[in-house]
């Protein structure tokens, strides 16, 4: 089943919604929790007052009769506060979620004036590549490219395979004293002079390590990597011409049709919206610092409850509870009884309401934490371009993951992974050379090879001259992939280079190379 990315998308706001939905709908059931605790907090005072009041007479102003008043006068004074503070946030996060719900709807209009300006330059390469197919000169140029640059690559991987067994099989020779003294005097040569005695001991040294039988070898192990490596260049920059040769058909069919202007109208609206883009990340880290305010400065267990809880402990502790209900039971007054029936009931029910409040507080946390996970996987789709019209997935079906989803078992992080390995784009109209000779390099695993000989090849004008026409037919990452590695010349014939002769040990030579038998 394949999806478009613009169907997932909307999936994915779904569950983004419905997910900061569940969220503040598990804060506000801790809210209410919250305040039933600050009531009952509230009534617990006042029955503790009023008992205080009929039992404690000897309470001086500075005890619970007369700190009564300025307690509460304190208290609500920080409810005051946390009120403004929480209409302060509510306010912030309302232009917020606003500048939020803006931007996403540009950039929704954006997205589909990119996709539809992408379809138009699809369609006028299309009609290039058309172009291109009837002129009788490109076909058989671009059929000869693509031979050369197969050759090459697999010329150039021979090169390397030569200068590692080089690398490899060098040594014994150059460790070998005897032998460096004979390739030095240049034994064997027309270039040797010694002669009589010196001479003669040159033959005796020679036969004793085989240095007839290995000179060749080690010739050719000094000479071939190099001579292999410089035809290489050569041939590469034969590959580089022929390239250039098939991008200038290529930029003059698209000329004709139009596509630059296309091409640069695509890069305009792509710059757009990734500022957009980025514009949007930047509002959702706000949206988020407030909620994070909301619940750690004005909510109703935040800053400002926690500085009206220590204030209340202050008090309680003067006001002694136990001592005025010792003292109520040693009265014949009814009133006394009554209250601190009344405080006890009080006090039970607070008791059972603070022990719901953290479960369903950690429930809220817990939901927060998703919402906001799945608004920065929303984020990701963005940037990676996966609402394009060109974006699809095979077999991704976020609504049978819903539940998963939204409990958290299926973290965002998986479902971000699951979305990348199952995304693709439609491959765009084929107009140049260099992306049919990338998909063949590719299939037989020699892109690379082709890539490091052309680089190596071009100099700063070549670099310079390329990045240029490259970039008048490149294309965002909505459009056409890749830019793969241009044409190469013919070159190297259907094997391959190879050097006609063997060397060393495998498939390069007679044996395991130098060895003297013995150590000087």
């Amino acid at each position: 089943m394949v999806t478009a990315g613009h169907t997932v998308l909307l999936d994915l706001q779904r569950l983004t919604a419905e997910a900061r939905g569940l969220a503040n709908a598990a804060e506000q059931s801790a809210r209410v929790v919250r305040d039933r605790v600050d009531t009952l907090t509230r009534d617990r005072l006042r029955t503790l007052q009023d008992l205080a009041a009929t039992q404690l007479p000897e309470l001086s102003a500075a005890t619970a009769g007369a700190a009564m008043p300025e307690l509460a006068a304190e208290l609500q004074q920080f409810e005051q506060q946390r009120q403004r503070r929480a209409q302060q946030l509510q306010d912030e996060l309302a232009d917020h979620e606003r500048a939020m719900s803006l931007a996403s709807q540009q950039l929704a209009e954006l997205t589909t004036r990119l996709d539809a300006v992408v379809a138009h330059r699809d369609e006028l390469e299309r009609d290039a590549a058309a172009a291109l197919a009837k002129d009788p000169a490109y076909p058989p140029l671009a059929e000869q490219a693509t031979q050369a640059e197969v050759c090459l690559a697999r010329d150039s991987e021979r090169a390397k395979e030569l200068a590692a067994e080089a690398k490899q099989k060098l040594p014994p020779y150059e460790q070998s004293r005897l032998f460096q003294y004979l390739w030095t005097r240049k034994f064997g040569t027309a270039e040797y002079t010694a002669r009589g005695l010196t001479a003669r001991l040159d033959r005796w040294v020679a036969d004793y390590i085989g240095y007839r039988k290995a000179e060749p070898s080690y010739r050719f192990l000094k000479t071939t990597p190099e001579l292999v490596k410089l035809e290489v260049k050569r041939r590469g920059e034969e590959v580089a011409a022929l390239r250039q040769r098939l991008e200038a058909m290529e930029q003059a069919a698209e000329a004709e049709v139009g596509v630059p202007a296309i091409a640069a109208e695509v890069d305009r609206l792509v710059a757009a919206r990734e500022t957009l883009v980025a514009t949007i990340d930047g509002l959702r880290q706000k949206i988020a610092s407030v909620h994070a305010a909301i619940r750690d400065e004005a909510g109703s267990r935040g800053a400002f409850h926690q500085q009206a809880l220590d204030r209340l402990r202050s008090f309680l502790a003067r006001a002694e509870t136990a001592s005025l209900e010792r003292r109520a039971r040693q009265t014949p007054d009814p009133r006394d009884d009554q209250l601190v029936a009344e405080l006890r009931t009080c006090t039970e029910a607070l008791q059972r309401a603070a022990a719901e409040a953290p479960p369903l507080e950690q429930q809220a946390q817990r939901r927060d934490a998703i919402a906001d996970e799945l608004e920065n996987l929303l984020m990701l789709f963005r940037r990676a371009d996966f609402d394009a019209g060109r974006s699809e997935f095979v077999d991704v079906d976020l609504d049978r993951m819903r539940g998963e989803i939204l409990s958290g078992a299926l973290p965002a992080t998986d479902v971000w992974q699951l979305l990348r390995s199952r995304q693709r784009f439609r491959e765009p109209p084929v107009v140049h050379h260099s992306h049919r000779t990338t998909n063949v390099l590719q299939g037989i695993g020699l892109a690379l090879q082709v890539a490091s000989v052309i680089a190596d090849v071009a100099g700063a004008a070549s670099r310079s001259s390329s990045r240029s026409s490259s970039s008048s037919s490149s294309s965002s990452s909505r459009g056409r992939s890749g830019g793969g590695f241009g044409t190469g010349g013919s070159f190297g014939g259907g094997g391959g280079f190879s050097t006609g002769r063997s060397f060393g040990g495998g498939s390069s030579g007679g044996g395991g190379g130098f060895t003297t038998g013995r150590s000087f």
